[in-house]
C-alpha cells in the first residue's frame, strides 16, 4: 500500500508526461521484480503481489470502488472528525475543487506520520470490501482508525479509491504505453488486453498475468481467461483539423493519398460477430466507444446481423437513425434518445415516414479471426466493400460513401454542406494508414483527421453561476445562459444552455469579479445574478426538446467571447434560435 501511495505522490509532483510514465514504469518494474529493464528469469510472485498489481492498474486507469464509502459518508466523516459545520466544509470544498484533496487537507494532522508499511494494496482493498454491507457507523469507525496518524497522500489516495479520478495527469492510455514498453510489444496489443482485463471480476490474477504474458516463462503463457466472447478492439480516434492546423495540413496535402468521408453524427460503435466452431452459435455484440455493451437495445440490428453475416467479423462504424424517404440520417438526438431508453422504440410523426436504426460501416478490423488493423486503409476498404456485396445486403447496413481526389476547396465545400446532410463535417483518412489506438501518429504523421462544420452562434446572458472544480476551483466558471422568449405576450428570459469552457483564464477572472458584484440570491453553491454579462456562445447543432423549458437543446455549447459591446436588449430571441432547427 505504501508503495502505491508513494507512486501517487510522485505522479502528483512530476512535471510532464515523460516523467509520469517513468514513475509508473519504475513502479511496475519494482512490483514485478524485474531486472535489466524488462527481462526476468523469475516471476513466481505471491498471490497477494499479483492482486496488488491488479488494483494499481485498475486505479491508475481511472476506475474506482463503488458502494463502500460514498462521497456523502466521506463528507460526514470529515465534518465529525474536524468538528466543522457543514457550511464551512462546503466552502472548503468549493475552494479546493476536489473532494479527496479537501478531506486530506482537513483531516491530516501534520505531525509524525505512521503509514502502515506491512499492509499491501490488495490487503487494504480486501479489508475495505469486508465492511461493504456494514452500517454507516461502523464504516466511520474504520475510516477514523485507518486515517489516524497517516500522511496527506495516504488519506488522499484512499479517498480517491472511492471517489475516482486522481486528476494527476495519468490516463488509461499512459498505462497502456508503459505496459507495452515493459513487455516490449505494441501498445495496440496491450490496449486490447486491457479491454479483456476490465471485463473480469475484481482482482483476477490471470487478468494481470495476461497483461504481462511476455514476461512469463513460455510454459506459463497460456491464457486461462474465458476468451469465448467477442471482445472489441480499442477505438482509433481522429485528430481535429482546426483553424490553426488546417493551413499546415493542406500545404503538404496530396489528393491521391487521401480518402474523404462524411463525419457521421451518430453513436460510434463496433459490431462484433464471433461464431462458436462447435455449436455454430453466433455471439453478436454492439459496443460503444466508452466500452458500453448495448446489443439488447437494438434487437432489429442484431437480427439483421444474424441473417446476413456467416463468419467472424469486427466492423467499425456509426449507429444512426436513417430516414429512407429522404435518404439521409436523422439528427443526433434521434439515436441519443433510443440509447437512453431501456426498451427503445422509434416514434413516427406521420404514417409515411420510413425510419430504421442502421449501422453505417466505414472500416473492418477483423475477418475470419484475422486481425486487419495493420493493413492499409485502402486494403481494408476493399475487403469491406467485398463483404457488403457478398453478405451485408440487409437494409440495416449501409456502406459509408467515399470521395477521392478532392482539392482543398472541394473538401471545404463538402464540409460546409454537412449540416444539410445532418452530419458533423468531413473525415480525411490516409489511404496507407493503419488502424491504431487512440489519437496516435502513424509512420508519416496522423492518418485520420476530422474537419467539423462551422458552429452556430448566439448571444446570451448569464443568469446563474457556480464555482468550478480542479484548476478553476475558487472562481465562478460554470454558467447558465438565457435568451428572451419572444413567443409570449411579454418577453421574459428563459434558460436554454449551460457552458463552462471556451474562454481564457483571464476572461474567466473578469466574469468572476463581475459576478461577485451582481449576485442577487444564493441557492447553495449556485448564485443567481443580475442579467448583465453577455457572452457569445457557439454550438454544433440544435434540436427540439421536451425536457427543456425553452423547448430547444443545443449540442456542445461553449463560450467564444464576452460581448462588452452589447447590453441585455441585444441578446437573441427564442424564435430566431428555433429557425436554426
Amino acid at each position: 500500500m505504501i508503495q502505491f501511495v508513494k507512486l501517487i505522490r510522485s505522479l502528483d509532483q512530476a512535471l510532464g508526461n515523460l516523467e509520469k510514465k517513468n514513475c509508473i514504469k519504475e513502479y511496475f518494474q519494482n512490483a514485478l521484480l524485474l531486472e535489466n529493464e524488462n527481462t526476468t528469469k523469475n516471476l513466481n510472485k505471491s498471490q497477494d503481489q499479483w492482486l496488488s498489481l491488479f488494483w494499481a492498474i485498475y486505479f491508475l486507469s481511472g476506475e474506482k470502488l463503488n458502494r463502500i464509502f460514498s462521497s456523502k459518508l466521506l463528507k460526514m466523516y470529515t465534518i465529525r472528525q474536524t468538528n466543522m459545520p457543514q457550511w464551512l466544509f462546503d466552502e472548503c470544498y468549493e475552494s479546493v475543487g476536489d473532494l479527496a484533496e479537501t478531506i486530506a487537507h482537513l483531516v491530516w494532522e501534520k505531525k509524525e506520520i505512521n503509514d502502515d508499511l506491512s499492509t499491501s494494496l490488495h490487503q487494504k482493498i480486501h479489508s475495505f470490501m469486508q465492511i461493504k454491507s456494514a452500517d454507516d457507523e461502523k464504516k466511520l469507525n474504520v475510516l477514523t482508525k485507518d486515517f489516524e496518524d497517516k500522511s496527506f497522500y495516504y488519506i488522499f489516495t484512499v479517498c480517491k479509491m472511492f471517489t475516482g479520478g486522481f486528476r494527476i495527469g495519468v490516463s488509461r492510455l499512459h498505462v497502456t504505453q508503459v505496459i507495452s514498453e515493459v513487455c516490449g510489444v505494441d501498445k495496440e496489443l496491450i490496449a486490447s488486453r486491457l479491454i479483456v482485463f476490465f471485463k473480469q471480476n475484481y482482482a483476477n490474477i490471470e487478468a494481470v498475468k495476461y497483461l504481462f504474458s511476455e514476461l512469463l516463462p513460455s510454459e506459463q503463457r497460456t491464457c486461462k481467461l474465458d476468451m469465448s466472447a467477442a471482445i472489441p478492439f480499442p477505438f482509433y480516434l481522429s485528430q481535429n483539423l482546426s483553424d490553426q492546423t488546417k493551413d499546415d495540413f493542406f500545404r503538404s496535402y496530396r489528393p491521391e493519398d487521401w480518402i474523404i468521408e462524411w463525419k457521421w453524427d451518430g453513436i460510434r460503435m463496433q459490431l462484433l460477430v464471433k461464431i462458436n466452431t462447435e455449436t455454430q452459435k453466433k455471439d453478436i455484440q454492439l459496443w460503444t466507444r466508452g466500452e458500453e455493451f448495448v446489443s439488447e437495445k437494438f434487437p432489429g440490428l442484431i437480427e439483421a446481423t444474424d441473417k446476413c453475416i456467416k463468419e467472424d467479423v469486427v466492423l467499425d462504424g456509426e449507429l444512426l437513425v436513417w430516414d429512407f424517404n429522404k435518404n439521409k440520417p436523422k439528427k443526433f438526438s434521434s439515436i441519443q434518445k433510443l440509447l437512453g431508453k431501456k426498451k427503445p422504440k422509434l416514434e413516427s410523426k406521420n404514417d409515411n415516414s420510413f425510419d430504421k436504426v442502421i449501422f453505417m460501416a466505414y472500416d473492418i478490423l477483423s475477418l475470419k479471426s484475422q486481425d486487419l488493423r495493420s493493413n492499409t486503409l485502402k486494403n481494408r476498404k476493399t475487403i469491406l466493400e467485398r463483404l457488403f456485396k457478398e453478405h451485408l445486403t440487409e437494409q440495416e447496413f449501409i456502406l459509408s460513401p467515399i470521395f477521392v481526389n478532392l482539392s482543398p476547396i472541394e473538401i471545404d465545400k463538402l464540409r460546409r454542406s454537412a449540416r444539410q446532410n445532418n452530419s458533423e463535417g468531413v473525415m480525411l483518412k490516409r489511404k496507407n494508414g493503419q488502424y491504431s489506438v487512440g489519437r496516435t501518429k502513424g509512420k508519416t504523421g496522423y492518418d485520420s483527421f476530422k474537419w467539423k462544420m462551422n458552429p452556430l452562434s448566439v448571444d446570451a446572458v448569464i443568469i446563474y453561476a457556480q464555482k468550478g472544480h480542479g484548476i478553476r476551483s475558487g472562481i465562478f466558471s460554470d454558467y447558465t445562459f438565457a435568451i428572451f422568449n419572444d413567443e409570449k405576450d411579454t418577453e421574459e428570459l428563459v434558460p436554454f444552455a449551460k457552458a463552462y469552457s471556451g474562454l481564457s483564464n483571464s476572461d474567466m477572472k473578469v466574469i468572476d469579479s463581475k459576478i461577485k458584484k451582481i449576485t442577487e440570491e444564493s441557492y447553495g453553491p449556485v448564485k443567481k445574478v443580475r442579467p448583465e454579462i453577455i457572452v457569445e456562445l457557439l454550438f454544433d447543432s440544435i434540436s427540439e426538446s421536451k425536457r427543456h423549458k425553452s423547448g430547444v437543446a443545443v449540442r456542445f455549447p461553449r463560450m467564444k467571447r464576452i460581448r462588452f459591446d452589447k447590453n441585455l436588449n441585444d441578446i437573441d430571441r427564442l424564435s430566431s434560435l428555433k429557425k436554426l432547427i
